[in-house]
């Protein structure tokens, strides 16, 4: 019976060995998944943050553009007072030389 139960030990310490190599297999594939996991991340947070800054620009381009537009507008409806106000000024002169002049 002394052999048999040497089988079964030794068979007991080779399942325990395999259990132990799986065991360290499995933390290695582990650290691994978590290391692709984490390379993973920072890759899409960089990627993110590159999409964030593009569309920020786009976004004050096309605000810089619109402000341009408001003050070119601005700008014309300015010089038309103006134009108008010169237009007034040289009406009143014309009508107070008149009433100045007339009999």
């Amino acid at each position: 019976m002394l052999p048999d139960l040497e089988k079964i030990v030794a068979a007991d310490q080779r399942a325990q060995a395999a259990v132990d190599q799986a065991q360290k297999e499995a933390q290695a594939l582990g650290a691994q998944a978590d290391s692709q996991v984490q390379a993973i991340q920072t890759s899409l947070q960089a990627e993110l943050a590159q999409v964030r800054e593009e569309a920020e620009d786009e976004i004050l381009r096309q605000a810089e553009e619109r402000a341009a537009e408001i003050l070119a507008a601005s700008e014309r409806y300015l010089q038309k007072l103006a134009e108008k106000q010169e237009a007034r000024k040289e009406e009143a002169v014309a009508f107070l030389m008149s009433q100045v002049l007339a009999p």
